[in-house]
């Protein structure tokens, strides 16, 4: 109805704010990744919710925006050790 509509709605949202916070802190490419694993994770999830018929509610809503803030912690962190070591090691193939 029209509440999983203004959910969706609002994750997405969130996960364009997240795509924009990343692309403008580091490079273009890292956006990237970070919105396919944000996808990836929400679809997972949500997914999750379809297999079993959970009611989706204000819960799920609640548990989804904090998959998304942890795994944007989490690639936030990642790829702020992959940009330090890019500085520390110039010279290093990337392999």
């Amino acid at each position: 109805g029209e509440f999983q509509s203004n959910a969706i709605i609002a994750l997405l949202i969130a996960m364009a704010g997240v795509a924009l916070y990343i692309w403008i802190r580091f490079e273009w490419q890292f956006g990237v990744g970070a919105m396919v694993s944000l996808v990836h994770d929400s679809i997972i999830v949500t997914g999750f919710y379809a297999l079993t018929q959970t009611e989706f509610s204000f819960n799920a809503v609640a548990a989804l925006l904090t998959l998304i803030g942890f795994s944007l912690n989490d690639t936030v962190v990642v790829y702020d050790r992959i940009r330090e070591n890019l500085k520390r090691y110039r010279r290093m193939e990337m392999e």
